[in-house]
């Protein structure tokens, strides 16, 4: 049985209350949804995201259950890049991962290790960065 789009929001919203469908073309075919962490987010198939257990597509590859999203998970998942100069005490802000490692002449995998937690924050990055937190 095909869904209307007014059966689809229901069930959307039923499972995901923080989600709002944008498009649906049918259970089968990609579906677009809002995601409060990450705005505009295609998924692959309307059935697909409801048998998922965070929704958002982006969430889940962050590992985020999507109904209960910590504070830290949000600045984790934010765009800005924030560093300590460990030797001036000046905090530095990059508008991305990738632009911080150019300045600082270092892999960005180092910067994004130190965010989702696989190495300590206070770990120097480059001989004397600390990344403390991303913010929006």
């Amino acid at each position: 049985m095909a869904l209307t789009f007014t059966q689809a929001v229901s069930k959307l919203t039923s499972k995901f209350p923080h989600l709002n469908l944008v498009e649906f073309n049918g259970v089968r075919y990609p579906t677009v949804i809002v995601c409060p962490i990450h705005g505009r987010v295609t998924c692959s198939t309307f059935k697909s995201m409801l048998d998922s257990k965070s929704g958002c597509p982006k969430c889940a590859s962050y590992g985020v259950n999507s109904h209960k999203i910590p504070e830290d998970t949000i600045d984790k998942l934010s765009k800005n890049t924030v560093l300590e100069d460990t030797v001036t005490g000046e905090t530095l802000t990059f508008p991305s991962r990738a632009s911080a490692a150019r300045s600082l002449g270092i892999n960005p995998a180092a910067i994004t290790d130190r965010i989702k937690g696989r190495v300590h924050t206070e770990t120097l990055l480059a001989g004397r960065y600390k990344v403390h937190i991303c913010t929006k």
